[in-house]
């Protein structure tokens, strides 16, 4: 179906592709439209005179510089005999605007001039700077949160009412409260404050559901009847807390957990957190008993890097025989090489896990970008007080790439190895197996 407003916006952007080309003075005139016999079908012709290909001339800097124009210049791409691009001169442009605002210049502004010699087919830029005074941030105001307290947002931010003003800080901000989950919507905006030296910040949120509630109930052939339930809160009476509640009940698993996170620990940004549990899963030809919990201590090292120190208690016991409904093919070579008594031991594990997380997913509830990767060596021996003695590391690699509409990608790798030093070996409870129903 034919549309003049689409089509108009289509001439644009053929005219803006030539810009970013190097034509600077191509012509695009007007359409020649011509119906079919039937006057079913409309052609289109578009004719284009495209003029000479130009190239940038000098470029240079004038007005309130920051620094030489020798350190501007280093902070853009255009440069002396590259093509011309219209699209990579108002980047530039953004990048050095930006370059000044993050140094307490708010209301700076640059202004690209060109000069066109059409002999030599050059296009010479001047990089105008006005950078202004400097400016503060002055009131930071939160609107919209309704249920989550406003110190949950504010610790978020990068940015503090009296600091000097930071436009990259301030995206920063925007992208670490947009990734907590809790909001379906995200405004940052500013305005100027009581004064040309102050801006004000208001943040616009709208809360959405961070609780769920889950039960449901099966029937299937490997596991009979199979029922379980969950009640979890992300953001747990406003404080941004998580507190899960799960159960699991089937002929081969049952698992009983509660856990409770809190990510800034005292007001601080130390994480704390912990897991209670009691589970049961059979592997085919062996059920693993176990209970205990785990502490869980975590320090930022940046934007997106953390590092997390976990120490695990569990009681494990081994039941073998009439365990599971089939063989697991993975065990029977260690089983082989190991005597049964050993293999199948139980016995009280206690471990310390380090590990470095690397998270940057866009939401941390609903991810539709980024990565979330993690590094680990867990280690269980004489001096943690451990009666299953193991080393253990590894990692995994977790990716989210949105696609089209509300369909996203995430891929999933895991790598991982277990030793141990003890004569005895690593007790099956604690070895990798090669994956299935059963795994």
């Amino acid at each position: 179906m034919y549309s003049q407003e689409t089509f108009e916006r289509d001439l644009l952007l053929v005219s803006a592709h030539y810009w970013d080309k190097g034509y600077a003075n191509v012509k695009v005139s007007t359409p020649q439209l011509r119906l079919s016999r039937d006057k079913e079908y409309m052609y289109l012709s578009i004719p284009i005179d495209e003029g000479p290909v130009f190239t940038i001339g000098q470029v240079g800097f004038k007005g309130d510089l920051i620094g030489t124009p020798a350190d501007n210049m280093n902070r853009i791409r255009m440069r002396p005999g590259v093509t011309f691009s219209r699209t990579q001169i108002a980047e530039d442009r953004e990048k050095l605007s930006a370059y000044y605002q993050d140094r307490g210049y708010a209301y700076a502004n640059v202004s690209p001039l060109t000069k066109v010699d059409l002999p030599a087919r050059k296009i010479s830029l001047t990089y105008e700077v006005a950078r202004g005074k400097r400016a503060y941030f002055e009131r930071i105001n939160i609107r919209g949160n309704s249920k989550t307290r406003d110190k949950v947002i504010r610790r978020e931010m990068k940015i503090s009412e009296g600091e000097l003003f930071n436009n990259t800080n301030l995206e920063i901000s925007k992208r670490r409260i947009t990734a907590l989950g809790f909001f379906e919507n995200v405004t940052v905006s500013t305005k100027r404050g009581s004064s040309d030296e102050f801006v004000e910040v208001n943040v616009e949120v709208s809360e959405r559901p961070t609780g769920t509630f889950q039960i449901g109930a099966g029937f299937s052939s490997v596991e009979n009847f199979i029922a379980q339930a969950q009640i979890s809160q992300n953001n747990l009476f406003g404080r941004g807390q998580t507190l899960a509640l799960q159960a699991q009940l089937s002929s081969l698993r049952q698992l009983f957990l509660l856990r409770f996170i809190e990510p800034w620990f005292l007001d601080t940004e130390w994480t704390f957190g912990f897991d209670l549990y009691n589970q049961s899963r059979g592997f085919g030809t062996f059920f693993r008993n176990s209970s205990g919990g785990q502490l869980t201590w975590g320090y930022p090292l940046s934007y997106e890097a953390r590092a997390f120190v976990i120490y695990k208690l569990e009681d494990v016991s081994i039941t073998t025989g009439s365990g599971g409904i089939a063989n697991l093919g993975a065990t029977q070579a260690p089983i082989a090489a190991t005597s049964v008594a050993n293999l199948f031991r139980g016995g009280v594990t206690s471990s310390v896990r380090a590990s470095l997380q690397w998270d940057s997913r866009n939401n941390r509830l609903f991810p539709s970008g980024g990565w979330y990767d993690t590094l680990f060596v867990e280690i269980a021996s004489q001096y943690t007080g451990s009666e299953n003695k193991f080393l253990r590391w590894g990692g995994f690699l977790r990716h989210y790439r949105e696609l089209w509409g509300p369909f996203v990608l995430h891929a999933n790798a895991e790598i991982g190895v277990t030793t141990s030093t003890d004569p005895l070996g690593v007790p099956i409870s604690e070895r990798y197996l090669v994956g299935g129903i059963f795994d």
